[in-house]
């Protein structure tokens, strides 16, 4: 399910990054590892969330599931190595409310959209011309908004902090490149009565490159 978008504030700032970066006309190349690339993505996103309560014989339930969304992002390579990137997604999650009591069991589903933003800083390591080290530092951001349970809508909440990526690059073949890495985030998951918590997420992309200039991919974050 598509919603219109409504920018908050830090999309707009790392959408004019994204702007930008298409004025720029260079793009990933499939014969060596770059750091400039925009991207489009669609994705399918789960917050795992899947907790209860129990007390005198009564329990509650609360469960989301996976749903799907977009996200863009880009990077611009400079000096010596140096890049700068921005991310910005956002995807619904369906949602789930299960009521126990005195043996029946009453269930309330609704959704609401996740929404992510993530831009920084990183430096990449070319260990030849096949691999690259590279690690980034980052400002993270979360929002969980446009709730609406049973018809009826609740408070949207947001988080923010900071972050570090490191990862390996390789290009396995001249049209095949894999990449995997490991991050740290303040706000890395949901906690159900903190609101946000840090955490280490890991990831694995591939990307098949048509041509010099486009590639399509496929990727998995944990």
């Amino acid at each position: 399910m598509f919603k219109t978008l409504q920018l908050q504030p830090a999309g707009l700032l790392l959408l004019a990054l994204m702007a930008s970066l298409l004025s720029i006309s260079a793009t990933a190349r499939a014969d060596k590892l770059s750091f400039n690339y925009i991207e489009a993505d669609y994705q399918v996103v789960d917050l795992d969330i899947d907790e209860s309560i129990s007390s005198g014989g009564d329990s509650l339930s609360l469960e989301t599931d996976d749903d799907d969304g977009f996200q863009v992002a880009g990077a611009w390579e400079f000096y010596r190595h140096f890049h700068i990137f921005a991310q910005y997604s956002k995807a619904s999650n369906d949602l789930e409310f299960n009521l126990t009591s005195g043996g029946s069991t009453e269930s309330i589903s609704g959704d609401f959209d996740v929404v992510r933003a993530r831009g920084g800083i990183g430096y990449g390591w070319p260990l030849n011309d096949r691999w690259s080290m590279y690690s980034r530092l980052t400002w993270d951001y979360i929002e969980l908004d446009d709730f609406d349970i049973g018809g009826l809508s609740a408070d949207d909440t947001d988080d923010d902090g900071v972050g570090f990526e490191a990862g390996l690059r390789w290009l396995l073949l001249p049209s095949l490149e894999l990449q995997a890495y490991g991050r740290y985030s303040d706000i890395g998951k949901v906690d159900t009565e903190e609101g946000f918590d840090d955490d280490v997420l890991g990831g694995v992309q591939g990307r098949w490159y048509i041509t010099e200039r486009f590639a399509v991919q496929a990727g998995y974050e944990y």
